[in-house]
């Protein structure tokens, strides 16, 4: 049977929190802010927490519960180009609809549980960050392949003012990825919060 400490990283990190001021280990203290029992400094938990964080930001308690209804809104775009096309051609107009509204009605499904998971409205602007990590990544990366293509070939061919072109989508791209990550940040140190409030020792 796995240890606490196993079964959730945050565990372990929590567990060797010192406090800021003077270094007193902080285990087992109850709360996202506590004060210190040896300096009485006010040490706020989520924060040190996230400073400390050292795993992919996915790791975090409930981050994948919260990019759900952005990934499935990602995975059903892809599925609905591949399936729909077909039947436009077909003019199935009832199958699209019917295909549409399942899937908006499975995407809101996933919105109400990532409200259940924080039981606050807190979960549900979360999840509407992931859906914007979500776009930022993925326009990145596709940006950084597109750039580099549009780049490379433009060199080779001394077309420089498509280089420069290529290169600015480049910069765009690793600006998106950039922002992906700081909101990546954010949804964690929001599910490391709740996961103090609902479990505040290790």
């Amino acid at each position: 049977m796995m240890s606490a400490t196993e079964s959730n990283p945050l565990d372990a990190v929590r567990a060797d929190l010192a406090c800021p001021a003077c270094g007193y280990n902080l285990r087992g203290l109850i709360g996202a802010v506590v004060d210190c029992p040896e300096c009485g400094q006010a040490c706020d938990i989520t924060q040190l927490l996230t400073r400390s964080w050292d795993k992919p930001w996915f790791h975090a308690p409930n981050f994948n519960r919260v990019c759900l209804p952005p990934a499935w809104a990602a995975l059903s775009a892809v599925a609905l180009l591949v399936l729909v096309g077909p039947m436009m051609a077909r003019r199935a107009t009832l199958a699209i609809a019917m295909i549409a509204a399942g899937t908006l009605a499975v995407w809101g499904l996933l919105w109400v549980y990532a409200w259940f998971v924080f039981q606050d409205l807190r979960g549900v602007w979360v999840t509407a960050v992931a859906h914007l990590v979500i776009a930022a990544v993925t326009l990145g990366l596709v940006g950084c392949f597109v750039g580099f293509i549009t780049t490379g070939v433009s060199v080779l061919q001394a077309e420089w003012g498509m280089a420069l072109v290529g290169l600015a989508i480049l910069a765009g791209s690793v600006l998106s990825l950039w922002a992906g990550h700081r909101g990546e940040r954010v949804i964690a140190r929001q599910c490391i919060k709740r996961y103090l409030d609902r479990r505040p020792t290790s």
